[in-house]
């Protein structure tokens, strides 16, 4: 229920996966400045995705056969008895910031939860005697249609261990949220008469930048997609020293090399890739597109009246933010 603790060192790159920023925004500040990256101030990279695209992810990996290595949980779990126990501390963490921000418009409402929850009851009790392999969700997964087996999967990817879909929103929020307290920090400090605001050049500088960055443009574009992200590290502004320094000829190998590697998957059959994708059958046109299979299950999940809607919701605030658009808050 707290943000994670962070002890951060000055020019160094650090990989948080999934982080639960569910505190207060003061309390997300101190932890992310706190020494010895109080002086200088980080450059945080979230990384997004839309959330159809996840889902259905989600979905194909889980649901391939054989199950993928560290993965076996699946065959002893129910979901639904998972999502009956997390649902309500979700709603507990991240309705507050998904409803009540001021001026946001609403991802979700509390009478949803209660549906996702029906909605998965559904979707495993009513089945769970026609597989005689024995139960679990992963035998279901395999076994439903897919559209089903699609919101199945959705339910727990929203609403089971990780939430990983609210908690991608609720962090979104958050981060401009520390983003909006530090910036009233910096007026207050330029432009109050009293002594104790009346700060150094230093203390008027931002401590914190974020680059809100879509893993749908590095699985699409993998080498422009790395040519932005290393030109954000190596940048150097006024309010922050790049830690790293690259010369465009050091980006553009990096860059290439990953693109390579990246491609040799798809081409290798990566469990974590053609599930959604698949590679331009032109060798000459180095692209990766959207599977059609993968197009009509974004399709059937879109007509979904509740995921369609909060999803939905959520797509619109992970364009937003890669637009550096707030229109929810």
């Amino acid at each position: 229920t707290k943000c994670p603790h962070l002890t951060l060192h000055p020019n160094t790159i650090y990989v948080q996966s999934s982080p639960d920023f569910f505190c207060d925004v003061n309390v997300l500040a101190e932890e992310l400045l706190s020494r010895p990256t109080k002086q200088r101030g980080v450059k945080l990279i979230h990384l997004v995705r839309n959330p159809f695209k996840m889902a259905i992810s989600n979905y194909k990996y889980h649901s391939q056969d054989p199950l993928p290595e560290g993965e076996n949980w699946m065959k002893r779990t129910n979901p639904c008895a998972v999502i009956d126990k997390s649902a309500a501390v979700y709603a507990q963490l991240v309705m507050k910031t998904l409803t009540t921000t001021p001026g946001a418009y609403r991802l979700m409402e509390y009478d949803d939860f209660p549906i996702i929850q029906s909605m998965c009851h559904r979707l495993y009790n009513n089945n769970n005697q026609q597989f005689f392999h024995g139960p679990g969700f992963y035998m279901h997964l395999l076994n439903l249609p897919p559209t089903e087996g699609l919101i199945l999967a959705t339910t727990y990817l929203l609403l089971g261990h990780g939430g990983d879909i609210l908690r991608m929103a609720n962090n979104i929020i958050k981060l401009r949220q520390l983003q909006l307290l530090e910036q009233k920090i910096i007026h207050l400090r330029q432009h109050s008469s009293l002594r104790q605001f009346r700060k150094s050049e230093e203390s008027k500088k931002r401590k914190v930048q974020v680059l809100t960055m879509s893993m749908d443009h590095f699985i699409l574009h993998p080498k422009a997609a790395t040519i932005q992200f290393l030109d954000y590290i190596s940048s150097k502004d006024d309010d922050h020293d790049g830690g790293v320094r690259l010369s465009s000829q050091e980006k553009e190998e990096i860059a290439t090399r990953y693109e390579q590697m990246y491609y040799e998957k798809v081409t290798a059959g990566d469990e974590h890739i053609t599930s959604l994708l698949s590679k331009n059958s032109d060798e000459e046109d180095s692209t990766v597109v959207m599977s059609e299979s993968s197009m009509k299950l974004e399709t059937s999940l879109r007509e979904n009246v509740i995921f369609g809607r909060i999803l939905g919701n959520i797509e619109n605030l992970v364009e937003e933010s890669l637009r550096g658009v707030h229109n929810w808050y």
